[in-house]
């Protein structure tokens, strides 16, 4: 199913940049210091997503696979206000959830960006931060 839904969001709106389809999505971008341990943040206000990611990212290439993590918060857990926490990657079933959904978006815009697909997790380490574990 997961991969359905990454080849669907992909198709729909014509890329894997997570930051693209959030904008496509109307999802609210903010950045803000939010200490050392939280990358990025979903919160509804209103009724509407607003994705915080953290100042720290914002000039590296992390930049891309926390905002895919938070978008997958905001596709797969609607109305839950998430967290992604450096040490606590992977806590309880949604992180998990939106950890998966954002290393499968981040292996559709490296096929995106070289017209291949990567040759190990590194490569997606190196382009988009993608975690290691």
């Amino acid at each position: 199913m997961e991969s359905k839904m990454i080849g669907y969001i992909v198709h729909r709106y014509g890329t894997a940049d997570p930051f693209r389809i959030a904008d496509e999505l109307g999802v609210d971008l903010r950045w803000a210091d939010l200490g050392a341990n939280v990358m990025g943040k979903t919160q509804y206000m209103l009724g509407q997503p607003v994705v915080m990611l953290n100042e720290s990212v914002h000039d590296s290439n992390q930049r891309y696979y926390v905002m895919a993590h938070e978008l997958g918060h905001v596709i797969l857990h609607a109305d839950v206000a998430s967290f992604y926490k450096i040490t606590s990657h992977g806590d309880g079933k949604a992180e998990y959830e939106a950890d998966q959904f954002a290393s499968a978006l981040m292996v559709r815009l490296y096929w995106e960006e070289h017209s291949d697909l990567p040759d190990c997790v590194s490569d997606l380490t190196h382009e988009y931060g993608v975690p290691l574990e």
